[in-house]
């Protein structure tokens, strides 16, 4: 009897093991977003979102044979709220090996000046973190502008020995210019003399153009940066030496 006891506890202490090893610890996770429109950084509406739970399942048939044995559940869904801070979307996740998690955006329902979006899925994988830099996501959306000029021209021009050289590039947000030594420029051809050229009107995206540029009057340099914030129609950006 005292036998039978002991054998008994001991099943008890068995099956409570293996109800504890097989328990779904869940942890929260979390995603940090930002989704703004360029260059001003205010915020957009209409961006939907999910967070996609993926788990390995086991299948003789995929596993001896190869196949597509992971199985997608959504267990979060919503839509961003118009901000141009960051946002953070929290969820409860597993901690273990057969569990992966995605967030997958939908720009379908964005404002008709961005309809260059609407066509496209955004996502990526997140790790099992909290607000890491992999769970991080900034989205500038750019609109298309039409009929863009540049204006060059060389005020109190000295002789056709003048010279001007410069190179741009384009900025989405403000916070890039503490950025500007690490990016890649474009660099323009030198203009001589007393130029004074204007682009034929074009098409390019809303942010920011910086032209960095440096002039030769008189054997006189002089150097300086120019920054235009691109965000409508017919704008005719002045770069003036």
């Amino acid at each position: 009897m005292h036998f039978t006891k002991i054998i008994y506890r001991i099943g008890i202490l068995i099956c409570f093991l293996f109800l504890l090893s097989t328990c779904k610890k869940q942890n929260l996770f979390g995603v940090k977003i930002k989704a703004v429109k360029s260059p001003f950084g205010e915020g957009i509406e209409g961006i939907a979102y999910k967070i996609i739970e993926i788990k390995e399942k086991f299948s003789l048939n995929s596993d001896l044979f190869g196949g597509n044995n992971l199985k997608y559940k959504t267990i979060k869904f919503g839509i961003l709220e118009k901000s141009s801070d960051y946002q953070i979307i929290p969820f409860y996740g597993l901690n273990r090996g057969k569990y992966t998690y995605m967030i997958q955006f939908d720009f379908s329902a964005l404002p008709d000046e961005y309809s260059n979006y609407k066509s496209s899925l955004g996502g990526a994988m997140l790790d099992e973190a909290f607000c890491n830099e992999t769970n991080t996501f900034e989205i500038y959306f750019q609109k298309e502008i039409k009929n863009l000029i540049l204006h060059y021209k060389n005020m109190n021009c000295f002789d056709e020995n003048d010279e001007f050289k410069y190179k741009q590039i384009s900025l989405m947000d403000k916070n890039e210019f503490k950025d500007l030594n690490t990016l890649t420029w474009t660099v323009s051809q030198n203009l001589q003399g007393c130029a004074d050229y204007s682009t034929p009107p074009g098409l390019s995206k809303s942010g920011i153009s910086v032209f960095q540029w440096e002039a030769k009057k008189n054997n006189i340099i002089t150097s300086d940066i120019d920054t235009f914030y691109n965000f409508k129609d017919s704008l005719i950006l002045e770069i003036f030496w």
